[in-house]
């Protein structure tokens, strides 16, 4: 079964600071309502620091009490706690910001989607990326 998750990353600017973002819709691309449960939609990798997390909701979802939460297997609010779909608009994160991730991470959107078939969340992270590597000679 089709899920139509994007993924996708950038650099904004600088070698070290990096965003990706990960968007869930309410519905399969067959049109049916998009099951309850956790999807991947991003990857952090090992030693980025956390700088921002927000939940985009360019589209409300329609269904009954819809939400979305942001972490990790095991850990599905780590990011964000469960925050309603029923609204559009713009949710900044509190959670777990200016830490640094130990070992590389799996982003998950845990949707509770209400029976929803319309909707699309989006959710972006903004981080330092460690791992990249910059040198400045002076002559």
């Amino acid at each position: 079964m089709a899920t139509n998750i994007i993924r996708e990353g950038w650099n904004a600017g600088t070698v070290d600071v990096v965003a990706v973002q990960g968007t869930v819709d309410a519905t399969e691309r067959d049109g049916t309502s998009r099951a309850d449960g956790a999807y991947s939609v991003m990857r952090l990798p090992a030693g980025a620091i956390i700088q921002k997390v927000y939940l985009a909701r360019p589209t409300a979802f329609d269904g009954t009490t819809p939400t979305v939460a942001i972490g990790i297997e095991g850990t599905p609010e780590k990011y964000l706690a469960a925050t309603t779909l029923a609204a559009a608009g713009l949710i900044v994160g509190t959670l777990q910001l200016d830490s640094m991730v130990a070992v590389a991470e799996d982003i998950i959107l845990t949707l509770v989607n209400g029976g929803s078939v319309t909707g699309e969340a989006t959710a972006y992270i903004s981080y330092v990326d460690t791992g990249a590597r910059r040198e400045i000679f002076t002559v």
